[in-house]
């Protein structure tokens, strides 16, 4: 039971903080990932960016709202804010991100 519910936990978060981040499929015979459009790159950083801002005002809410629509089906606000507080401090209290 608890390996399964880490294996959730890590999902939900992934979704949550990434739900933005669009995941291209590497063919088989390339050796390297292709790096995002700038455009993307841009729009996917202005929402983690968004999202880790709420976290920081303590507003729950709007963090909650940036959460993947699957996640937020599987999950109420006060649970998924219980995972990232007590799973994932560094998400719950951070004061600044740097993006490769």
């Amino acid at each position: 039971m608890m390996s399964r519910r880490w294996s959730s936990l890590g999902w939900a978060i992934l979704l949550g903080v990434f739900a933005a981040v669009q995941v291209q499929t590497v063919a088989a015979e390339e050796a390297a990932m292709r790096a995002s459009k700038p455009e993307v790159r841009k729009d996917v950083i202005a929402i983690l960016e968004a999202q880790l801002a709420a976290f920081r005002k303590g507003d729950t809410k709007r963090a909650y709202e940036y959460a993947a629509t699957e996640l937020r089906a599987q999950k109420s606000r006060e649970v998924f804010m219980q995972i990232v507080e007590a799973s994932y401090p560094e998400i719950w209290s951070s004061q600044r991100a740097q993006f490769g």
